[in-house]
């Protein structure tokens, strides 16, 4: 059975080596200004042909996002990101929109995937884009169900169908939705949706009478996408690419999500994806954000399920402010921290996003201060703990924290 290729989110420099530490098969990010994640950091088109050359070196494919709504004022600008595209040795773009797609074509080599905003959920309009206008891969639209990719692939054999295993969900088919743009100017098609939908919503009667807060059901806000429980159904279904969601997430989201997955794949190549592993997979999930799981349209067109918390939550942590990382002596394997914002105690756990260490969890075993072991300390410290692991000046460092 052929494993699908894994592909994981980037919304900057310390995502991106904490999805090649995981085992990413492939990538996905945006150029500054040109995608639909408008509020990830993405990357300077100057910095595309370093960046992609970094990832090949590492065996991991790029894939463009340009599948933001294209004005006519901006289509010289598109064309000379395309060149730029093609002249890095990008793998494929990731477009909807008709114009995108038309200039990418006139290139001639440019691989073509067509994002989930075409809402493509038949054969008839995945066997158009793949005919007519040359695209080699559909990002089918997360509304359809197991059995419908099934007899999608059947019928186009020869066509890559990629899906979503992973990530938020949105209340609009295909998240072609108007809220932010309505109401703050903001719109989800030119990726800077604020995500109103998100927030907690008050009932009210129309002779001003009655109030409800609606607390326990947020009732335009979904709950996230998880495939680990049915894993095993969707390799068999031959899909060829599996794409986790999370371009706006933290580094560590992307690190734990993506390694979740791997090892998911590899256990089931190895015939060891049992009930267990599953279980602990789940576990080792629910430690970074999300809004609860459920399985999305996989199983059928249901009503959707709407989160019962407001801002999402992680397995009884936080993540607080910790510092940054001054120095790293690789003779005694230690860093030296300087604490600028919560207390650090012997026992915690921390993380250190960078864009070259990407996203590191360590334990705090022992702390030294001045050459001398103490069990604490606070804002304004210079302090030194072990790492095997390199750090590097300048990576940001946090401390988990249980949640009150």
């Amino acid at each position: 059975m052929k494993i699908p290729e894994l592909l994981a989110p980037v919304g900057g420099r310390p995502h991106l080596t904490a999805a090649i530490q995981a085992g990413a098969d492939a990538v996905y990010f945006g150029v500054i200004g040109d995608n639909m994640r408008g509020k990830s950091k993405n990357f300077p088109r100057d910095e595309l042909k370093h960046i992609i050359a970094y990832c090949h070196d590492n065996n991991v494919k790029v894939y463009i996002t340009i599948n933001s709504l294209i004005h006519e004022v901006e289509l010289p600008h598109i064309r000379n990101l395309l060149n730029t595209v093609q002249q890095a040795q990008a793998d494929a773009v990731i477009a909807w929109d008709s114009a995108v797609i038309n200039e990418a074509n006139k290139l001639g080599n440019m691989p073509l995937h067509l994002s989930t905003q075409a809402s493509v959920a038949n054969s008839a309009a995945a066997e158009f884009y793949h005919k007519q206008c040359n695209v080699e891969r559909i990002v089918l639209a997360r509304e359809c169900t197991l059995a419908q990719i099934r007899e999608i692939k059947k019928k186009l054999p020869t066509l890559e169908i990629e899906t979503f295993i992973h990530g938020a969900m949105c209340m609009a088919t295909s998240g072609r939705c108007f809220l932010s743009q309505d109401d703050f100017g903001k719109s989800a098609n030119k990726g800077v949706c604020i995500q109103p939908c998100r927030r907690e919503f008050i009932v009210k009667d129309v002779d001003n009478e009655i109030e409800y807060k609606l607390e326990n059901n947020h009732i335009f806000s979904m709950k996230d996408l998880c495939t680990v429980p049915f894993i095993e159904k969707l390799i068999e279904a031959q899909i060829d690419c599996f794409k986790i969601e999370g371009r706006n997430r933290p580094p560590e989201y992307v690190k734990i999500v993506t390694e979740v997955y791997r090892e998911a794949l590899n256990r089931y190549k190895q015939q060891d994806l049992t009930p267990k592993v599953k279980n602990t997979l789940m576990k080792k999930l629910s430690l970074v954000y999300n809004r609860e799981f459920y399985e999305g349209y996989f199983m059928g067109q249901k009503i959707a399920r709407w989160q019962s918390a407001y801002s999402g939550s992680a397995t009884q942590k936080v993540k607080c402010d910790l510092g940054r990382v001054i120095n790293y002596y690789k003779e005694p394997q230690a860093a030296a921290l300087e604490i600028t914002g919560h207390e650090l105690r012997k026992g915690d756990e921390i993380l250190v996003i960078g864009n070259k260490t990407g996203a590191v969890t360590l334990m705090v075993n022992e702390i030294q201060k001045e050459r001398k072991q103490v069990t604490s300390v606070t804002k304004g410290a210079i302090v030194s703990i072990k790492s095997e692991i390199i750090l590097r000046e300048g990576d940001k460092v946090y401390v988990f924290k249980k949640r009150v």
